[in-house]
């Protein structure tokens, strides 16, 4: 039997306005179209909630929000979650796992200590995505061939707690840009690709948008070592230069030492940066460009089997 499915999902244009750009929305419409392309009966619907089994007679209707799509089999009625949110554990997605129409989650944010019960085994590692994905994928990977001229470390982005401490600190050291506020997305890419070595903080979540643009524009990303997982892993010390410290209770003065520390250790060594970034590069190239990242996606529903992920990728 064909089965036809349908995505719900609710559009962030709902609350920020139509002109508002959010490359989860943009993911979810890449999938629909993915899926259709490989003779699927596929439709996106915009909903605001969706009706969750916890029983026989325990139903509940749970709010659809701007960072999840339910992959829905119209026939069966069994279905598949798609969640971008930076939180990894959320109130509905506990809701969600205890349903078993609900076959498998796809998780952005995937820390292994937090869904290590068996109630969880349904949710696994996914990828993560550029903040314009994917209208930006082509000026991203173009980058690559741009000669950096600059050794010193580079950071922009929010500098709210203890993360503004340390962004002070490395500056006062002379170790980065003095100026770190939040600059149009043009402005901040050029400037990012005339750096060798690009910093990245925890923020919301573990990893952010800013992380993946590095890889894809071939700029070496140092870092706190990342606790979450993707289905591809993200290998320390190969695709990004991990920093050896914790972030959660640690003096920021701290953290900024070994940050200063190991950016030292390695900015002379123009090989291993270059290693690191063509590593990370390779790494976007096969789970964050458009047709892997798609084939990737279905391969992991198990909604298309892995030979079509390995010719996209």
């Amino acid at each position: 039997m064909s089965h036809s499915y349908t995505i719900y999902r609710n559009n962030p244009g709902n609350f920020f306005g139509r002109t508002f750009y959010d490359w989860r929305a943009h993911a979810f419409q890449e999938v629909a179209r993915y899926l259709c392309s490989r003779g699927m009966d596929v439709r996106l619907e915009d909903r605001e909630s969706f009706e969750v089994f916890l029983g026989p007679s325990d139903r509940i209707q749970v709010a659809i929000r701007d960072s999840l799509a339910i992959v829905h089999d119209d026939q069966t009625g069994e279905y598949y979650l798609l969640d971008c949110h930076d939180m990894v554990k959320t109130a509905d997605l506990e809701l969600m796992v205890r349903d078993s129409r609900c076959k498998k989650i796809l998780k952005c944010q995937y820390h292994p200590r937090v869904f290590r019960e068996p109630v969880y085994e349904k949710v696994r590692p996914w990828t993560y995505f550029d903040r314009f994905w994917p209208k930006n994928e082509q000026r991203i990977v173009s980058s690559r061939d741009i000669s950096r001229s600059s050794d010193s470390l580079y950071f922009r982005g929010a500098d709210w707690g203890d993360r503004g401490l340390i962004l002070e600190e490395l500056s006062k050291r002379g170790v980065m840009n003095s100026d770190f506020q939040i600059i149009d997305w043009d402005d901040y890419f050029r400037e990012s690709t005339a750096h060798r070595v690009m910093l990245s903080l925890p923020g919301y979540a573990d990893i952010c948008n800013r992380d993946v643009e590095c890889f894809g524009s071939g700029t070496c990303v140092l870092r706190p070592r990342l606790h979450i997982e993707f289905h591809n892993e993200l290998i320390p010390d190969y695709h990004y230069v991990s920093v050896n410290t914790k972030w959660r209770n640690v003096e920021p003065v701290e953290i900024a030492d070994r940050i200063e520390q190991r950016f030292r250790e390695v900015v002379d060594d123009r090989e291993y940066i270059e290693f690191i970034a063509r590593n990370a590069a390779r790494w976007y190239d096969e789970n964050v460009r458009v047709e892997a990242a798609m084939a990737l996606t279905a391969q992991l529903l198990g909604l298309e089997d892995s030979r079509a992920y390995r010719s996209a990728s």
